[in-house]
């Protein structure tokens, strides 16, 4: 099964690749459609009666086979890196997120203790105010819940 029988296209080849770019970006956008005939130095020139024609048929065919096999394996890297990196950034994301609820998480126990604290706080100021009440009215002072 071919490239254009997947509906994939053909890899066109960059040229020269420039010192900065990445290999995802040498090969992003590079797809072209095939040719629709071949070129004359793809045909053979020797007349069909050449005993030397089907040994060249025979190693265009290779030749197509390994340039298929190439492809493919070089889609199949692309698609590997393209999935790397969508990893490597989903990674950097729930990174940034578990920092982010780190903090709230601090931020979050360090009000606990802080009401905790005002609780005891207020507990504390009940107590004395009804013991002092208890006093004036010459009732024994209530016993509350001690912690």
């Amino acid at each position: 099964m071919g490239w254009d029988a997947l509906g994939l296209g053909r890899f066109v080849l960059p040229n020269v690749p420039a010192p900065n770019r990445s290999a995802h970006a040498l090969w992003a956008g590079r797809r072209a459609t095939p040719p629709k005939e071949r070129s004359p130095l793809m045909t053979p020139s020797s007349p069909p009666d050449d005993p030397a024609s089907p040994r060249l048929g025979a190693a265009l065919a290779r030749l197509e086979k390994a340039l298929n096999a190439l492809e493919l394996a070089v889609a199949e890297r692309l698609d590997d890196e393209m999935s790397l990196a969508d990893l490597e950034e989903e990674l950097n994301i729930m990174q940034d997120d578990r920092a982010r609820l780190a903090l709230e998480l601090d931020a979050a126990l360090a009000r606990a203790i802080t009401v905790e604290k005002n609780r005891d706080e207020v507990v504390r100021r009940i107590d004395r105010a009804s013991a002092s009440v208890a006093a004036v009215l010459g009732a024994p002072p209530p016993r509350g819940d001690e912690e």
